[in-house]
């Protein structure tokens, strides 16, 4: 007898059609209720769509049919952030339960097949939804012959998003062991950047002379605060086409979703199912979790605490105080996190090498920028590094200029204690922003004090020599040289402004608009000739350093617009400018074409008139 054996091929399989209907089958509301979503958003959107891109009053300057599709791919991409997370948390709901994790072991299933059925019945019914609401949609616009490829656009926008928060959604899930810790990782890991940058820049920018906040330069690694910020939305592009910004960072978040998706299934192979209900279920993660658990607390506490009591503090007293900040809030969280791992409130005293290790590196931080062993509050560039300079929003870049700011930057440096320590804020605020050759930006603040008795700035060298600064000739004109042409169609407002004593005896003040080609006459033949004599333009910081000039009670203010007619405020391509010029008595041009072409010549006095006359009558008043 022979006998003949035959073999079957084993196949690896990542999905299990029996465990996807059971997850249908228990979490069918959650689907149901996004696909209804998405249809009253669509239909909410109808009567707009049904315009065919009309144009009617609206978002940037109309509602058009391309406009109310992609901000609608915007505002559902944002959405997608809570949806992705929802979905995660239902199909991955067997590793948070000790019943669960064991039903599913005892079942011949690899773990590989049981993460991918998880992940595709999470995954799947989520685009679905997403394609059947823009085809069903499409039909509607190809009825009505509107271009169907903006649906397109949509579809892509949201697909990436869910992509992309899904697998976000995924790694944080096999990373706890507790369905109601998931939410709470997805949204720390998602703004762990920008929020920690925050932090560690509002403590060591208090310490820290002369620092400047340039703005968060991590933000774009939170993708939830990125989403809501202005970085990702409907803007308008060069040739004034409707366009989504932000579309290359949210692909890199896709990308990113699928790698963590994998990331998510390597580790998922290696969990310890035992580990359901953990708060941190990967025992390698949990000591990374406790240090960054007090790092992060160690600089969130400090910003909280004197923001909230709003800390009136400065210079060496500050520092110390932060110090102390800093090491309570590392205690905090460094036994808050142990009372998580273990489960227990008897953990202090527990693991304190740990503790005084986070300690040691914090007061290492604190004290390098106190004791400025970094050379940052040192630090002038050379005058021949330097590109242009930004002396507080008066651009110099004549070499002469250059050295003269840097050489009163270094005074700013050596006059530390006068200026260092303030606790009120108040003062003339002085900015530096270096433009350096090399293509690096350098910006460093800081302020000078008040005269508590008098209310002015305390007058002194640095004063004197700043002021000189913004008002040499470079500076002048560029304050009066305007940044459109002079041209009458850009011309939108042009207002002569003028006080006077009114009948009760305090200083009222009026105004004359000017025509479009009164506004381009004034400043042609007003302001730049008298701005190339030196008296418009000017810049004075105090009541007592106002040279040689009489301020007038008379201004001008213009704005010039790229299209008066139809403004596109808040788009990166429009160009608007907005200058205001305080006439003095000095500015003998402008004050002859006020005389020449309108009823105010009469009117025209020094401005310390008024202000003299509504003194006395104050005090007038006070004694009867």
């Amino acid at each position: 007898m022979s006998w003949e054996v035959q073999t079957m091929k084993s196949r690896i399989s990542f999905f299990n059609w029996g465990v996807c209907k059971n997850l249908l089958r228990r979490f069918w509301p959650l689907w149901a209720a996004y696909l209804v979503l998405l249809l009253v958003s669509f239909v909410f959107l109808a009567p707009g769509l049904l315009a065919g891109g009309s144009a009617v009053p609206g978002y940037l300057g109309r509602t058009s049919y391309e406009v109310l599709i992609l901000q609608n791919a915007a505002d559902h991409a944002r959405i997608v952030i809570i949806v992705a997370v929802l979905a995660a948390m239902a199909t991955f709901s067997y590793l948070y339960t000790a019943r669960g994790c064991g039903m599913m072991n005892a079942l011949p299933i690899r773990r590989e097949t049981m993460f991918g059925t998880a992940y595709l019945t999470g995954l799947v019914p989520l685009l679905l939804i997403q394609i059947l609401a823009a085809a069903l949609t499409a039909l509607t616009c190809l009825e009505y012959k509107l271009p169907a490829r903006y649906l397109l656009e949509w579809l892509g926008i949201v697909v990436m998003a869910t992509v992309a928060f899904y697998g976000f959604s995924v790694f944080c899930a096999v990373l706890t062991g507790n369905v109601l810790v998931l939410p709470a990782v997805y949204v720390v890991l998602n703004l762990t950047a920008i929020v920690a940058e925050s932090c560690v820049r509002e403590v060591l920018g208090a310490i820290r002379y002369g620092y400047a906040d340039t703005g968060v330069k991590l933000g774009a690694l939170s993708p939830i605060a990125f989403m809501f910020r202005r970085g990702f939305g409907v803007s308008s592009g060069p040739s004034y086409e409707t366009v989504v910004s932000g579309l290359g960072t949210l692909g890199c978040y896709c990308a990113a979703g699928l790698v963590l998706a994998v990331l998510a299934l390597l580790i998922c192979r290696r969990r310890q199912m035992e580990c359901a209900t953990d708060v941190v279920a990967v025992p390698i993660l949990k000591p990374v979790f406790q240090y960054c658990m007090a790092f992060g607390t160690a600089f969130v506490f400090p910003v909280v605490v004197t923001s909230a009591l709003n800390v009136k503090l400065g210079g060496r007293p500050l520092a110390l105080l932060l110090l102390a900040l800093v090491l309570i809030g590392a205690f905090v969280g460094w036994y808050a996190a142990e009372m998580l791992l273990r489960k227990s409130m008897k953990v202090f005293f527990r693991r304190w090498k740990g503790l005084a290790l986070v300690c040691a590196v914090l007061l290492l931080i604190v004290g390098a920028a106190e004791l400025d062993l970094t050379g940052y509050e040192r630090r002038v560039p050379a005058p021949d590094t330097v590109e242009s300079v930004d002396l507080s929003r008066c651009v110099l870049s004549e070499p002469e200029n250059v050295v003269a700011v840097t050489a009163l930057h270094q005074l700013f440096v050596e006059h530390k204690p006068l200026y260092d320590g303030r606790t009120d804020g108040a003062g003339i605020g002085v900015s530096f922003r270096y433009a350096l050759k090399d293509g690096r930006v350098l910006v460093r603040e800081y302020t000078l004090p008040w005269d508590e008795e008098t209310g002015q700035p305390v007058v002194n060298d640095d004063l004197l020599r700043l002021q000189e600064l913004m008002n040499v000739r470079e500076a002048i004109d560029w304050r009066v040289q305007p940044l459109l042409p002079l041209e009458e169609r850009y011309v939108g407002d042009a207002y002569l402004y003028y006080s006077f004593i009114d009948d009760n005896g305090y200083v009222s003040g009026e105004s004359l608009r000017l025509t479009p080609a009164q506004a381009v006459a004034f400043y042609r033949e007003g302001i730049l000739t008298d701005a190339a004599e030196g008296t418009v333009g000017l810049n004075y910081l105090a009541d007592g350093l106002d040279g040689s000039c009489a301020p007038s009670n008379v201004s001008f203010s213009i704005s010039l617009e790229e299209n008066p007619a139809q403004p596109r405020y808040g788009l990166p391509d429009y160009r608007y400018d907005y200058r205001w010029f305080t006439l003095y008595m000095e500015s003998e041009h402008c004050m002859a074409w006020i005389r020449a072409n309108t009823q105010l010549g009469e009117r025209i006095i020094p401005e310390q008139e008024l202000t003299q006359y509504e003194q006395a009558h104050r005090a007038a008043y006070a004694v009867g």
